[in-house]
């Protein structure tokens, strides 16, 4: 369940990272699991895992992810109560960690090298990993990353009070992604216990080391000691920064990990890069400095989309139909109240649902809705008489037809001459004006839609869709759908 971000900004937004998420189980815990941003584009050779700091969350890597993923595969998971993973109440040790990142390897599938990146305290658990995984390693990356993490006594002190003592207020915390008994059992049973020195310097695989020249977040010293004890470490100091340094210097970072990753020589910051698709793609020309030239194609149904909207776009208009808008929440919200009503029809994962409508909000709503339950949309060619679309009723058997009240001839038809279960009628005479109503009408009878008048919904099985969704649920159906799953069947206007 996607949870709100404590003091993060998406700043830079060019993927939607919720989009790429996947679920892993917490070995050895039932119904407990980890969020992962997996990013795969087409072509990508090599795999980058980058993972958050002490009660940070994935996102902590927006710059990194957005800039990285156009040309490697990221995987980016959040940690046990972190970010939208579970928080089960285990006590959050070291081994807890590196396990947990194994099983995102294992999950996953990641290649038999991968390159792996940690910031702060993620940082340490990369070390941890490199030492009890070394031969999976191809690079490895450590930003802001310290040896030891001594903490003042009054945080010491502070931590050992009871967990009920911050509940209270815990809810107005200001930017830590994690729940309190997350931070707690972390630190007393990790963080301050952690003594890196001696793994640092059994590291064998080639490291990166980012250090931000302002970083006090702790001692200077456990920061500039990294660098001197792993073995043959490449340092890189980024003048300016303090601790988040892929946040504050994310340029400077970016170009340092691809450089690293690559191998290729340090690039200046006068180099640009232009993308090999814009001499044929003129369009790219025009848009803006945050907005990619191509994506990497999500790995998720296409209603993930909509639901993604509503939560980042609530309140944006998804729909405009003669002054009568829907926000993408509005939309998101209807789609969810028709699924739970088509579930509650029959319509099962791979039914056909034949939607017969003009370019009306209803359309959206039960294409959505459909989606959302695993149905198959069937779509008649706009051109289609009564006799055609009686036709592929016949051939596509669908479990229900949704169309507008108004086809009251269409639907005495379709009732006459197939065995369809459910009809659905929308009606748009309660969202539009008398006047387009009017026009409406004259379109429609005009398009072939004559005798069009109110249905007889007391005839055969027909419903009115606002009648389903007085008293349907707002949520979403829990219905897992899989992206390869069969969407939409569409009849074209071809003569073969």
């Amino acid at each position: 369940m996607k949870k709100k971000l404590r003091g993060m900004k998406r700043r830079d937004i060019q993927l939607d990272f919720d989009l790429y998420r996947v679920q892993v189980p917490i070995t050895g815990l039932a119904d407990a699991h980890l969020s992962v941003i997996d990013i795969w584009p087409e072509g990508a050779q090599q795999t980058i895992m980058l993972v958050h700091g002490y009660a940070g969350c994935a996102e902590t890597w927006e710059f990194q992810i957005n800039d990285l993923a156009r040309d490697y595969r990221v995987v980016a998971p959040d940690l046990r109560g972190h970010g939208q993973s579970d928080a089960p109440f285990t006590e959050y040790t070291m081994p807890e960690l590196v396990q947990d990142l194994h099983s995102v390897v294992e999950a996953l599938h990641l290649p038999d090298k991968f390159v792996l990146a940690g910031h702060s305290f993620g940082g340490s658990v990369c070390v941890e990993y490199a030492n009890a995984h070394p031969n999976r390693l191809e690079k490895l990356i450590l930003l802001a990353t310290a040896g030891e993490y001594p903490l003042p006594k009054a945080t010491a002190l502070l931590y050992r009070a009871p967990t009920a003592f911050f509940r209270p207020w815990w809810k107005y915390r200001p930017r830590w992604n994690a729940e309190i008994h997350v931070m707690k059992r972390m630190m007393l049973n990790n963080l301050r216990k952690w003594q890196g020195w001696s793994l640092l310097r059994n590291i064998t695989t080639p490291t990166l080391i980012v250090t931000g020249e302002r970083d006090r977040y702790f001692p200077r010293y456990v920061f500039e000691d990294v660098g001197k004890t792993v073995p043959h470490a490449e340092i890189y100091d980024v003048g300016s920064a303090k601790h988040k340094v892929q946040l504050e210097r994310h340029q400077a970072v970016n170009r340092a990990i691809r450089r690293f990753v690559a191998g290729e020589q340090r690039l200046s910051w006068r180099d640009t890069s232009q993308s090999e698709a814009a001499g044929h793609r003129p369009w790219l020309k025009s848009y803006s400095k945050y907005t990619p030239a191509t994506v990497p194609i999500p790995k998720q149904p296409l209603h993930k989309f909509l639901e993604s909207a509503a939560t980042w776009l609530p309140n944006r208009a998804a729909t405009v139909f003669y002054g009568t808008r829907l926000t993408y929440r509005q939309l998101n919200r209807q789609v969810n109240q028709l699924a739970h009503a088509l579930h509650g029809l029959g319509v099962r994962p791979g039914c056909r649902v034949m939607i017969v409508l003009p370019n009306v909000p209803q359309m959206v709503v039960a294409y959505y809705a459909t989606l959302k339950i695993g149905g198959v949309v069937v779509l008649p060619n706009p051109d289609a008489t009564a006799p055609q679309i009686i036709e592929q009723v016949r051939k596509t058997e669908p479990q229900v037809l949704v169309t507008l009240r108004e086809f009251n001839r269409l639907v005495k038809l379709v009732q006459r001459h197939t065995d369809l279960p459910e009809i659905v009628s929308a009606d748009i005479q309660s969202v539009v004006s008398r006047g387009v109503y009017k026009k409406l009408l004259l379109r429609w009878q005009m398009a072939g839609m004559d005798d069009a008048g109110p249905a007889d919904t007391g005839a055969g099985h027909q419903q009115l869709l606002a009648d389903l969704l007085l008293d349907a649920p707002t949520h979403a159906p829990n219905i897992d759908v899989p992206p390869d799953s069969l969407a939409a069947i569409i009849f074209t206007s071809g003569t073969t």
